[in-house]
């Protein structure tokens, strides 16, 4: 049967996907802004990422949090600096970060990890070696550059897969989506009415929470990991992110769920998609806590890999956040790499002296 064909069944569209891990995608209505005056980092048209969940909605963009830059802050401050991070400017990202703690999120030790450290102390070995035993064959690998002496890293790594019990089915046509920027047709997973909706496990993977033939509606998808909760909602959203979440969050406390009928149909898109992020508020304020009044921040990023389709959850993401000594607002300008030395008379066409330092044998060691 041809999903335009079907008639007189619930059509359940879902714009916004909200998973225990707090990712969320945007396609309804809502109103302007970010988390501040300044721009939130937008890596391509039509998608924002934010570091925090209190973050305003922008008419026609989807807009991803995710928890491992926010996690990495936490700890930074926590195992580190000792208090809440300070800046010489108030920012209310910063104070958006400070608000929230890692513990906040409840993730298992199994799917994620959290390192802070000093690149004197080799924080890059640590943290790769740590990665290796969590995550095995594919663990990232962190870049060496971070064992700056100068330096001081806060790493968070999330790998998460969801699997439903009964993949759910693929259409072969693609399905219309009606965003606030206008419609697209895009591909998509679900169930079909009838004898074609396939069995009753695979609907019973399907929880109706609310349903409106007009209006809102919300369902619970069940996976393979019975702790965790992966739930897709229409609704109105509210001003921001944090706020439409609570909403969402109040209903399906609330809710007496049923499950999918045969005569019913499901329509999930797919979301894949794949982001990396800085967050350039951040970038190149200096810190204000006592003992930390020498480091300023020089990397705040965040990495995003993400898939929903009829088989489950994938889901990595890395956070960044890197304190170095010294530069701020100015330029860092540290020989702390190979270079080209050389004297020569001006107006002469060649120096007398060229020296390309690279090596101990041209440098004074310091003392052990």
């Amino acid at each position: 049967m041809e999903m335009n064909q079907i008639a007189g069944v619930k059509r359940i569209y879902l714009f916004v996907a909200i998973l225990l891990v707090v990712l969320v995608v945007n396609g309804g209505t809502g109103s302007a802004g970010s988390v501040s005056a300044e721009d939130p980092e937008k890596v391509e048209v039509g998608l924002i990422v934010t570091s925090v969940l209190d973050n305003d909605f922008e008419p026609g963009k989807a807009v991803l949090f995710c928890a491992t830059f926010q996690i990495a802050w936490d700890r930074m401050a926590t195992e580190i600096v000792g208090e809440k991070i300070v800046l010489d400017r108030q920012i209310e990202m910063a104070d958006l970060l400070n608000s929230v703690t890692g513990e906040s999120f409840g993730l298992n030790e199994r799917d994620f990890l959290v390192m802070t450290g000093y690149g004197a102390d080799d924080i890059v070995g640590k943290s790769n070696r740590e990665l290796r035993v969590r995550f095995g064959g594919n663990a990232p690998i962190i870049e060496s550059r971070y064992n700056d002496d100068d330096g001081i890293l806060a790493y968070a790594f999330l790998s998460k897969m969801l699997k439903f019990r009964v993949p759910f089915q693929e259409y072969e046509r693609p399905m219309k989506f009606s965003g606030s920027a206008g419609s697209m047709e895009v591909h998509a997973f679900g169930i079909s009415p009838g004898a074609q909706g396939g069995s009753a496990d695979l609907r019973s993977q399907v929880e109706i929470l609310e349903y409106s033939p007009k209006g809102e509606m919300i369902i619970r998808l069940e996976t393979d990991d019975p702790e965790e909760e992966l739930v897709l909602a229409s609704v109105e959203p509210e001003e921001s992110l944090i706020k439409t979440y609570e909403k969402i969050a109040r209903k399906v406390s609330a809710a007496s769920p049923e499950l999918i009928g045969e005569k019913d149909i499901l329509l999930v898109p797919i979301v894949d998609f794949s982001t990396e992020c800085s967050f350039k508020p951040l970038l190149g304020r200096y810190l204000r806590n006592e003992g930390f009044r020498e480091y300023f921040i020089a990397e705040a990023r965040q990495d995003v890999r993400f898939r929903l389709d009829s088989s489950g959850v994938q889901l990595e993401s890395e956070g960044v956040f890197f304190l170095k000594k010294g530069g701020g607002e100015g330029r860092s300008i540290i020989f702390s790499r190979p270079f080209l030395l050389y004297l020569k008379r001006k107006g002469a066409e060649l120096p007398y002296l060229a020296v390309w330092v690279d090596g101990a044998e041209v440098m004074a060691a310091a003392a052990k």
